[in-house]
């Protein structure tokens, strides 16, 4: 049994981070759960929130980021998680969430597709969320 955590997370386009960490917390679909080391095996879909990873204190993240949706991999060995879009947090402005939503909502307006409208929806969901992370 191994007392590190390997820890990868994977967009299609690049690896952003690969590290040995201590426990990562990630927003799942029934809510939020932390992965240590030694973690039972399990996929589990993410809603959008945010990712936090720790690195020599359980205290304070070393790292956070937003993410809108993906799948995460554990095993006893480590984390992976597959995301489609990843925002690191500090980046995360209301300004940003803002001209995020605009352009989200001109897309909504504009769409005609039934299945596009839907994945628009998620996206806003999305945004929310993001907006209220940056508000607290």
């Amino acid at each position: 049994m191994s007392n590190n955590l390997n820890f990868q997370l994977i967009t299609p386009d690049k690896v952003i981070m690969s590290d040995i960490v201590d426990m990562v917390m990630v927003p799942g679909f029934e809510g939020y759960f932390g992965v240590l080391p030694n973690h039972m095996d399990m996929i589990s879909t993410l809603r959008p929130g945010l990712i936090e990873i720790f690195k020599d204190s359980l205290e304070k993240p070393i790292k956070s980021f937003f993410v809108e949706k993906g799948f995460a991999e554990i095993d006893q060995e480590g984390c992976v998680l597959l995301v489609e879009k990843v925002y690191p947090f500090e980046d995360l402005t209301l300004e940003f969430v803002q001209e995020y939503l605009t352009e989200t909502m001109k897309k909504i307006n504009a769409s005609k597709d039934t299945r596009e409208k839907e994945i628009l929806d998620y996206k806003l969901k999305a945004i929310n969320e993001m907006q209220r992370l940056c508000i607290d």
